[in-house]
């Protein structure tokens, strides 16, 4: 584990692309003398645990954002994980919906837009949730105590903590347990990019409006860091 005077900054972290990253975590960090500042760690980790440090330091910054800004300064995408969907025999990989899918992850129904996946304490589905509702549910118990670190709350009031991901995969949005509805104030991953023209009646439900938003502002990732 990095120590955390070997770890880059947050604000560091987020001026550099994930496979800059990579290669300091392996090859280690010098400055302009030549001097270690952080040593090399390739011989130590394989490349799986490489990349589950660089999101560990991803959850730890949006957790910090969350707390101290209520935004997150990163772009984070959502955390892979294993799910159990339905009557499928075997737990999949929840990456399988980057790139298309819209996921919305609730923290313990049916909603088109979105695939929803529950994150519960023990990783079963709790009893009287209808499988039309939530037909896919964190197959690891370690789930809670991550999006918990996320969205900048103690694992014991995560209870009802809402996040929505883009097509992309990125976590764009949050609702806090008994809110009303959501709104542009729930967006805390804006990218800044323009949005695209919208035709059509105009949106009257805020979700809904919520989705155009996260839909016409991508996140980016530009030379010298993400747009966001």
């Amino acid at each position: 584990m990095l120590s955390r005077t070997a770890q880059p900054s947050m604000r560091s972290t987020a001026r550099r692309a994930d496979g800059e990253l990579f290669w300091h975590v392996v090859d280690g960090m010098r400055d302009s003398r030549g001097q270690v500042t952080m040593p090399a760690f390739g011989a130590a980790l394989s490349d799986a645990d490489t990349w589950a440090v660089l999101d560990y330091m991803k959850t730890l910054a949006a957790g910090s954002g969350a707390v101290a800004n209520g935004s997150w300064p990163v772009p984070l995408p959502v955390p892979d994980t294993l799910v159990q969907c339905g009557d499928d025999a075997s737990p999949r990989s929840l990456a399988q919906w980057r790139g298309g899918q819209r996921v919305r992850v609730v923290a313990f129904d049916g909603d088109p837009r979105f695939q929803t996946l529950l994150v519960t304490r023990d990783g079963s589905v709790p009893a009287g949730v209808p499988r039309f509702r939530a037909n896919c549910v964190a197959a690891s118990s370690h789930a809670w105590a991550v999006y918990a670190q996320i969205a900048g709350v103690p694992a014991d009031g995560l209870g009802g903590t809402e996040l929505l991901a883009d097509r992309g995969g990125w976590l764009r949005a949050r609702g806090t347990p008994g809110r009303k509805g959501w709104s542009d104030a729930d967006m805390v991953c804006n990218s800044g990019a323009p949005i695209e023209a919208r035709r059509g009646a105009p949106v009257t439900d805020a979700l809904t409006a919520l989705l155009l938003r996260m839909d016409g502002e991508p996140v980016r990732f530009v030379k010298g860091g993400f747009v966001h």
